[in-house]
């Protein structure tokens, strides 16, 4: 890797070995340039990774800085090689025309960070049930149903299977398409169910059809959810276990 005009005569592990090579350099009176130190010194993983820490001198002190450093004993009596892989990377990396503009360590950077994302966001969306796991999955505690712009209260009327959760008016959902809601001054209600389009469909309900049946929109919020339709608007929270 070179930056126009210059090229490398030294990589090193670590960013002090590169500076002490780089004072003896200009002690001779040769132009240097260091590049990639502060990544590795923020980040001494990154080194090999990245080629090292690069000292660069101008084009034409080449032949000499390589001399001196040889002499030094800060390099191997021949020329410095960037690792295969390294140079494989960079010539890949170059073909992309916004990756390209940076350095090495940069290019590395950017893309690893790609990299993980499409890695994990499939997993996130893999793992995360939909509206329709979490129906199922979940009791909820019906606060509230408005219904044509008034609000009703649930009241359910005859045996009610409280359980050990927090609240007796309780909306479920079964996995073999079945609802129960709360009554409204009645026994509990059931009715069937379905996803269709991405929107809920309840149907075939024991009573109040007007109120239950139809096509509704469902938003889940962490603990809250509200199911919405042309009519009705039905208002949750997530049942919790008592003991």
């Amino acid at each position: 890797m070179s930056i126009e005009g210059w090229a490398v005569v030294a990589t090193f592990t670590f960013p002090t070995e590169s500076a002490i090579a780089k004072g003896k350099l200009e002690a001779e009176g040769i132009e240097c340039k260091v590049e990639d130190e502060l990544t590795v010194q923020a980040h001494n993983f990154y080194s090999n990774a990245i080629g090292g820490v690069k000292l660069l001198v101008q084009l034409k002190d080449v032949t000499q800085a390589r001399s001196i450093l040889v002499s030094g004993g800060f390099v191997k009596n021949e020329i410095q090689s960037t690792p295969r892989y390294v140079r494989n990377f960079e010539a890949l990396s170059s073909r992309i025309l916004w990756v390209k503009k940076y350095g090495l360590a940069q290019r590395f950077l950017i893309l690893s960070l790609i990299l993980l994302f499409a890695m994990v966001v499939p997993l996130v969306v893999y793992f995360t049930p939909s509206d329709e796991e979490v129906l199922i999955g979940e009791q909820w505690c019906v606060d509230a149903l408005e219904y044509q712009e008034k609000v009703y209260k649930p009241h359910t009327i005859g045996l009610v299977m409280s359980g050990f959760y927090n609240c007796d008016e309780r909306l479920y959902f079964r996995d073999r398409g079945e609802v129960n809601f709360p009554g409204f001054n009645t026994r509990g209600i059931g009715a069937s169910w379905v996803f269709e389009d991405g929107e809920l469909l309840v149907y075939a309900a024991d009573t109040l059809n007007n109120v239950f049946e139809g096509y509704f929109e469902v938003e889940i919020n962490g603990v809250y959810m509200t199911m919405t339709s042309e009519n009705t608007r039905i208002t949750c929270s997530k049942a919790t276990t008592i003991w």
